[in-house]
């Protein structure tokens, strides 16, 4: 490239940089990551309320079809006995249903078993030994009192009935048209029952599972490909039966195990070892066949690792993969509601989301860090037909929503940290609430899209204008900046040039010449050639300075000592002269030009001149406190004697120098400030005048 073509770029890359277009934009680029993010979605509190019945339990669910929730509220009536209110959706009430024994605090569930729009609402209660499941179709028909059918026996333990409900739901494993429903009974320190009840309402019949020891829950999947669904068993292993009970499944290993429609095992079960261990089984399909991904998980650290496994649905192993555990205290957990498809979701205790297929590697495909690697609720919050996912967080007191895709969560901050419990209230064509139940307290909040997402992209361009804008305005004050500056510098020189003018007068010029002249007259040539040298010297210092309105101060001293001796040998010797600046001082610092000479020359004029004889002009500088103070001292005849003598001039070099100081003060920012004071001897006559100018530093 040529030397002309480079220099024709840089100067193309220079204009480019000081554009204001470009400075804007980088003004624009420094801002945006600063600005708060705008969400593509947004939850807001839509209300928030305290429940009327201490320690119960409430739902919100569509119970007649007409897509408006119906409010369900479980409860201990005033005689310990389960109950159950419903409200409309103004709070109006819709009816009251009291049954047999308590509620016992467990989740209720609803479902339509038979279709026809009209949902029911089931419970577990408790009357003494005996565990029933309770059921009430509040709109079936006038005057319904709900109904119980009995279950099984409860154990004791210490006279207390330990007990639990793992899995409750609806499905049609008979292939009639009508769903079943399922219930788990999980019994804790009492040890049995640990069975699963499916319980026919259509036909009023109750088929019981096989007893085992084993201690999960089920949830429907169809394994074999025919028209039923199967149970599939998410187990653990928590070993609080004796050894020495003779009980099938055990718990001192967790199980692989599916029932078929007769709640018949599928193949024979298989054990997984390990003290307090669990394994998640989920269903996944690969080329037609259908297999079954398990995660298996212990409890305590130091036993085997993690690891998924493959099986078939004939219980055989086809492979299986060791996991990396991202904490000592920490799990994985396998989201089983995934598995329709060809794969499953894995998600880790540090909000990794993997999905994993048959081969067993887990693909990462999000992170939500905040959450605790839970399965989410799922619920259509926002109406658009696809379920958003709710996720716990290790703060249990916050909740983390997020779209099918684990993209743009939200956050919700509850007021406490212990459990909570989720519905949907619908609202008709209005979108849906998520209903929060913690404690005593409901909370609702309204999900959807941020109508301000698409207007936050116009803040860049809005951005990058006002970036645009404050650039030019920064130019114009410069501009106006630089302009008052200038006109300062170019008052500051005219009034230089008005001393510098004063100083050299043409009498000034006049007497020096003829003082030469006189000097070679008398033959004098060697005070000739002085006066002539120090008077070449000062003109030329001058005509060297004369663009600048400041010197440093050895360039000023210079000066001054010319100016001096030209004076002195131009009067005669009449003064002495003496210049004192220590080595202390900075002599780069720059002053005022012809500052010292001024009131050198003013001193001169007005005070050793008329004196005669004896005179003795004294400069001497000296630091205080981060400034320098200049004194410019004479004996002459003092200010009040000089104004009863007049010398010839036009009166204005003070008031001239104060006007620059002034000027210069402002545009350099330092602070310059003079006194004059009049000396007087010990008899209290005149005996001279200082004048005191000290330079500060620059303003703060």
């Amino acid at each position: 490239m040529k030397r002309s073509d480079r220099k024709l770029w840089s100067n193309l890359l220079v204009s480019i940089l000081i554009s204001p277009y470009f400075m804007a934009l980088i003004l624009t680029a420094a801002v945006v990551p600063f600005l708060p993010s705008v969400d593509r979605y947004f939850v807001e509190e839509a209300g928030c309320a305290r429940t009327d019945k201490p320690g119960s339990i409430v739902n919100w669910y569509d119970m007649n079809g007409d897509r408006v929730s119906e409010k369900l509220i479980l409860f201990n009536n005033n005689v310990g006995q389960a109950a159950v209110k419903m409200e409309d959706a103004r709070g109006g009430l819709g009816g009251w249903w009291d049954f047999r024994g308590s509620s016992d605090a467990i989740q209720p569930f609803f479902g339509d078993y038979d279709h026809d729009s009209l949902a029911e609402i089931y419970f577990v209660s408790r009357a003494e030994d005996s565990l029933f499941l309770a059921s009430l179709e509040p709109f079936s028909a006038p005057g319904e009192k709900g109904s119980q059918v009995f279950l099984t026996l409860l154990r004791n333990a210490n006279g207390i009935f330990d007990f639990g409900v793992g899995s409750t739901f609806l499905c049609d494993m008979q292939g009639d048209g009508f769903d079943e429903v399922h219930v788990t009974a999980r019994a804790g320190h009492s040890l049995l029952p640990r069975t699963h009840f499916v319980f026919d309402r259509y036909n009023d019949t109750i088929l019981k599972g096989p007893v085992s020891g084993g201690l999960g829950h089920f949830y429907p999947a169809n394994v074999d490909h025919d028209a039923f669904p199967e149970l599939i068993w998410v187990s653990s292993s928590l070993r609080n039966l004796p050894d020495t009970l003779d009980i099938p499944l055990h718990d001192s290993c967790a199980w692989l195990a599916v029932l078929d429609d007769d709640l018949q095992f599928l193949f024979e079960p298989v054990p997984f070892g390990g003290h307090k261990s669990w394994i998640t089984p989920a269903l996944i399909r690969n080329d037609g066949r259908v297999f079954l991904l398990v995660l298996h998980e212990n409890y305590i650290s130091g036993q085997q690792p993690p690891r998924l496994l493959l099986y078939d649905i004939e219980g055989r192993m086809v492979r299986q993969t060791c996991l990396d555990k991202p904490d000592s205290k920490e799990f994985y957990c396998l989201d089983y509601r995934t598995g329709s498809s060809g794969h499953v979701i894995l998600l880790d205790a540090t909000g990794e989301i993997f999905r994993v297929d048959t081969t067993l590697r887990p693909e990462p495909v999000a992170k939500l860090p905040d959450i605790c690697g839970a399965p989410p609720h799922r619920f259509d919050l926002d109406m658009d037909g696809r379920e958003e996912l709710v996720f716990t967080c290790k703060d249990r007191s916050v909740l983390v929503i997020a779209r099918d895709d684990y993209s743009h969560p939200v956050h919700i901050r509850l007021p406490a940290s212990h459990g909570y419990n989720l519905s949907l209230q619908s609202k008709g064509s209005d979108p849906p609430l998520l209903f929060i139940q913690q404690g005593d307290l409901e909370h609702w909040y309204r999900y959807g899209r941020n109508p301000w997402f698409l207007v936050s992209y116009a803040r860049w361009p809005g951005i990058y204008l006002a970036m645009l804008l404050l650039v030019f305005i920064s130019r114009y004050l410069q501009t106006l900046q630089i302009r008052r500056q200038k006109a300062i510098r170019d008052k500051i020189a005219s009034l230089q040039l008005a001393v510098a003018a004063n100083s050299l007068e043409p009498h000034f010029i006049l007497n020096t010449l003829n003082t030469v002249s006189s000097m070679i007259y008398k033959e004098e040539r060697e005070k000739a050639h002085r006066i002539i040298t120090r008077f070449s010297q000062l003109v030329h210092s001058m005509l060297l300075h004369s663009e600048h309105i400041a010197v440093t101060l050895q360039e000023e001293v210079e000066f001054l000592e010319h100016y001096l001796a030209v004076q002195q040998l131009r009067y005669g010797g009449i003064f002495e002269y003496r210049i004192d600046i220590p080595a202390t001082i900075d002599r780069t610092m720059e002053v005022p030009k012809m500052m010292l000479q001024q009131y050198a020359e003013n001193a001169i004029k007005h005070g050793l001149r008329p004196r005669g004889e004896g005179g003795l002009l004294s400069i001497t500088a000296e630091s205080n406190d981060g400034s320098v103070v200049f004194r410019i001292r004479d004996n002459g005849i003092g200010r009040e004697a000089a104004k009863q003598n007049p010398v010839p001039g036009t009166g204005r070099g003070l008031a001239t120098m104060e006007e620059i100081l002034g000027l210069y003060a402002r545009i350099h920012g330092v602070l310059i400030s003079q006194t004059i004071r009049d000396l007087e001897d010990v008899d209290g006559k005149s005996s001279g005048t200082e004048v005191v100018v000290e330079v500060r530093g620059r303003k703060e």
